[in-house]
């Protein structure tokens, strides 16, 4: 067993910049090392708010809801024996109101015991600060959470999404799918497009994916000339269906517009699927299912 000094060298150099809460169990769900920050951060939801936790069960120690939040995912890192991070987030409401929101990561760490790692990161002010809503939509570009031209999510802020969504999807073995969309303009068999026209363009096919996706997708500029689009439990079919519904929106403007001299797009397309995947196509990280959908777009 690790010391404490010995154990908040080892958490911080095994996930680098995790600032906040560190818990250790093993199968039985037993703690085995607590640090002050988690406890600090969690001690209005203990049965006993200054009781020593070390030796007990969660069970034990947490109240109903945090219990139930807490072992789907160590449960699911135990059975799947592998030393991926789990990520989810994790909500506690209060009596007063208030909210709290944290980010929460699950690993399996490879000790002479079967421990897992249980580490908390507070996000409560991110997401009040999103929650805000259009009063406040300057200072979240300012942060570079949404892109100024298009109203779509930032790359770097989708990609969050998008990690959250896949460790999801991967443990409970659903379907998931990204589009990629891409609007060329500088092929030599196109005249060139001025840039604020380029910009306009972007802005309004942003707005047309929009209304065909779900509440629950999320669009994001992912580069100069590209859109990117995430879709939770959606198999190939729908992807598929999907894609067919935004290409034919996307020509439809094109031509009203009478703008296929200036622009023409490609679509790519990738589907993680979860419990029915072939061993010819193992999407085993997210950035794989990217590539996928590049590969798909480039063919």
């Amino acid at each position: 067993m690790f010391a404490e000094p010995d154990l908040d060298i080892f958490f911080r150099q095994l996930v680098d910049s995790w600032q906040d809460g560190v818990l250790l169990v093993d199968e039985d769900l037993t703690i085995s090392y607590c640090n002050v920050v988690f406890h600090n951060m969690i001690k209005g939801e203990l049965t006993s708010p200054d009781a020593n936790l070390i030796g007990r069960t969660l069970n034990d120690v947490f109240d109903g809801l945090l219990i139930e939040q807490f072992t789907a995912p160590v449960r699911a890192v135990f059975k799947a024996d592998d030393d991926h991070w789990l990520s989810d987030h994790l909500f506690v409401p209060e009596s007063q109101g208030v909210e709290r929101h944290f980010s929460l990561q699950v690993r399996l760490l490879g000790t002479e015991k079967k421990q897992a790692a249980i580490c908390l990161k507070n996000i409560s002010a991110l997401i009040r600060h999103e929650l805000r809503g259009n009063e406040l939509e300057l200072e979240l570009e300012q942060n570079s959470l949404r892109d100024e031209v298009t109203g779509l999510s930032s790359r770097a802020y989708w990609e969050s999404w998008l990690t959250s969504e896949f460790n999801r999807s991967k443990r409970y073995n659903q379907d998931m799918s990204i589009i990629l969309i891409d609007l060329a303009t500088h092929h030599e068999s196109l005249p060139e497009l001025p840039v604020e026209a380029f910009v306009n363009i972007l802005a309004d096919v942003a707005q047309l994916i929009q209304g065909v996706l779900r509440n629950s997708d999320q669009a994001a500029r992912y580069s100069d000339k590209r859109i990117v689009t995430l879709l939770p439990h959606t198999n190939g079919a729908g992807t598929e269906n999907l894609a067919s519904r935004i290409k034919m929106k996307i020509e439809h403007y094109l031509e009203e517009k009478d703008l296929q001299q200036w622009v023409e797009f490609r679509l790519g397309v990738a589907v993680f699927r979860g419990a029915s995947q072939n061993e010819e196509q193992v999407i085993d990280r997210y950035d794989d299912l990217l590539q996928l959908a590049e590969d798909d777009l480039l063919n």
